[in-house]
This record gives C-alpha cells, structure tokens and sequence, in this order.
C-alpha cells in the first residue's frame, strides 16, 4: 500500500464487501480515530472481543503488512480523514440547496479520488496504452458515454482506438484481441455482467486489462491486470453516481494527458492538425 493513500477512504470503499468482523474491526476505527493510535492489537481485541488474528487479517486486507503499519498510516492521515462530506438531495431542498450539494458532492469526490489513487498504476496504464497496437473501450449504460468519449480524444492524438458498447459486439472484439491490444472497462460497480464477460475473454486472449471502477474489491477488478479506482462511499446515492461519473472521466483525463506528453512530438503536429481541420466547420 502507497504510503500517500489515506487509510480511511480505502476503509470506507471496501467496506460494503467486508465481513462481519471485520466491519465491527472498521466501524471501532472510524468512531475512535483519536484513540486507535495509542492502542495495541492486544487492547483493540480484548475491546472488540475478537481475536488478534482477525484485526492482522483486517489490515492486511487494506493492503498494510499488519497492525503496526495500518496504525502508523491512520496516525499519517488523521488530520484529513474527514475531508469528504457527502450530502444527499432531499426532496424538500430549493434549487440554490441542490447546486451546491451537487458541487460539494462533486468535488468531495474528486478530492478523496485523488487522496487513494495509485500514481503507480497510471503509469503502468499509459505504458500499457503506450505500447498498444489496439484499445478498445468497453462500456454500457452511463458508461457508454465515457467510453465514446475517450476513444474520440485518443484518436485526435493518433491512438489506435476504439469503443464499443453493443454487449453482443463488444464479446466478439474481445474475442480477437491479442498480446499487443489494451482491453479498457469503465463500469461504476465493477459488477455488469457484460463488461465482465468482456473482461475474462480479453484476458484470455493474453490482451492487458483495465478497469475503471468506483469500488476496490469487485468481479470486474479480479480479471484486470490494472485497477484504477475512484473513492466512493458505501450507500449510493442520487449525488454521488453523477460525482463518481465526472471522477471516472477526470481519471482518464490524466492518462490521456500523461500520454500526449509523453507521446508529445507526434501529438502536438495531430493536434493542431485536427483543430485546423474542425476550424473549418465553425462559423
């Protein structure tokens, strides 16, 4: 586990797949964050009334090597643990009341994203795509949109790029991927099944997988050699789908940037090129 990420907002993400005693484990960490730093494992079980085992086997499902290192990174991060305010729309609330509770929201999860994110795994993405002789884009429903999105801006930058969203089509593509091609999936939960299926083909195949999701642990993230994850907390709402779609399209945003910079002696002539060309058509 990077040392930059923040314990609490990867508690929060992988809290909904969490056991029972685990979520016990996690739930004593969020509401004694000023006491845990000063407890042992020995105190925290005999509280809890759980063995010590199980809070070694909690921290190491955070990605820490025990007890000793979770504790030294809550410690790091206890002065912005709290940085995400999360405010559902009520039904009562005036236009001026949702506006700001959709741009706190928005902006809330655009923090916490860039709080847990693994700059590690960016580059592991973009050499990836780098390197690719296809990428393909995979996503349906609201994330067909960002998929359509995201091949058009590779493409402008002279990627080999493709999206596609038709789950009958996007099989069969899978199907003919290669060690050379990039499998990219944009799905919030991790858990459509379609995408899924995509997935597990494109691996078979030998191809790198991507994931984009909102959730750590999910079904799409087991078949993907790279996760990239957004924080999300453990109750959807109306607020936060919409913050994580725009957190999902900042995400991407920086591995196309990352690669145009480092693709930047071709970029810089495609780009200028292509705005040349789209000048054409304004008035």
């Amino acid at each position: 586990m990077p040392s930059y990420q923040n314990p609490y907002l990867i508690l929060k993400n992988l809290y909904p797949n969490m056991y029972n005693v685990e979520k016990k484990i996690a739930d004593f960490i969020l509401e004694n964050k000023g006491l845990v730093s000063s407890m042992t494992i020995a105190h925290i079980a005999k509280e809890l009334k759980i063995a010590e085992s199980s809070i070694v086997r909690f921290s190491q499902t955070l990605g820490y090597s025990g007890f000793t290192a979770l504790k030294l990174s809550l410690v790091r991060h206890s002065d912005n643990s709290s940085s995400s305010i999360y405010e559902d729309i009520d039904l009562d609330d005036d236009m001026v009341t949702v506006t700001k509770k959709v741009f706190n929201g928005n902006i809330s999860v655009l923090q916490d994203s860039l709080n847990m994110i693994d700059f590690e795994k960016i580059k592991e993405a973009i050499d990836a795509i780098d390197n690719a002789k296809k990428i393909i884009f995979y996503g349906v429903g609201s994330s067909s949109t960002i998929a359509n999105d995201f091949y058009y801006r590779f493409m402008r930058i002279g990627l080999p790029a493709q999206a596609i969203t038709d789950p009958h089509i996007s099989y069969l593509s899978a199907s003919l991927l290669d060690e050379d091609c990039v499998a990219i999936a944009i799905s919030h939960t991790g858990r459509t099944k379609e995408i899924i299926d995509n997935m597990k083909m494109a691996k078979s195949k030998n191809a790198t997988t991507i994931s984009v999701t909102s959730f750590l642990k999910s079904p799409l993230n087991d078949c993907s050699d790279i996760v990239l994850c957004i924080s999300s907390k453990e109750i959807e709402s109306l607020n936060e789908a919409i913050a994580s779609r725009i957190a999902h399209i900042t995400l991407l945003d920086s591995i196309y940037a990352g690669l145009a910079l480092k693709r930047k002696d071709k970029v810089l002539p495609l780009i200028q090129n292509m705005n040349d060309i789209l000048q054409r058509s304004r008035l």
